[in-house]
């Protein structure tokens, strides 16, 4: 195969393959294409050293290109739209707000804590870990420790009353 030949499939084919990784992310199709480019630059060089560079600094601006559009496109994918964030971090709270409120307070377990899982307290609905085994749903809890957005509860004995202390 001779060499303009050789440049025109390479040059084609990386081109296509980066062009393929704007639908299809994960870094294979592009570094195949990359690849794809260098072999047709080296096969520009075989052909004339001054169309190796014109292929160099083809293959230089149609990957910045191809990168500039990813970065447009992809975002707007469906794939893009399920790994990319809809809304920037300055909305997101690292910890739930109020929780130190319900320290020492009483509820039931709305399901199974093994040893995770909800209860509602002071009528929230809580994501809490208790303290030792499984409690079964529907049991009365009370608060022991609140550390962050973790909150541990024991369950309360038959002699403990159900009100909630202050």
């Amino acid at each position: 195969m001779e060499a303009q030949s050789l440049f025109i499939i390479l040059f084609v084919i990386g081109i296509l393959l980066i062009g393929a990784e704007l639908f299809v992310p994960g870094g294979i199709l592009g570094a195949l294409g990359g690849l794809m480019l260098l072999g047709a630059i080296g096969a520009a060089f075989f052909i004339s050293p001054s169309f190796g560079l014109a292929a160099a600094g083809a293959a230089a601006v149609l990957s910045v290109v191809s990168i500039a559009l990813w970065i447009s496109l992809f975002p707007k994918t469906g794939l893009g739209k399920k790994m990319t964030l809809a809304q920037d971090s300055r909305a997101f709270k690292s910890s739930e707000e109020g929780l130190e409120s319900l320290l020492h307070k009483n509820g039931v377990a709305s399901s199974d804590l093994r040893p995770g899982g909800f209860a509602t307290i002071d009528d929230r609905r809580v994501n809490v870990v208790s303290e030792g085994g499984m409690i079964s749903r529907d049991t009365p809890v009370r608060v022991t420790m609140i550390e962050g957005n973790r909150v541990v509860v024991r369950a309360l004995s038959n002699n403990e009353d159900g009100k909630a202390k202050d």
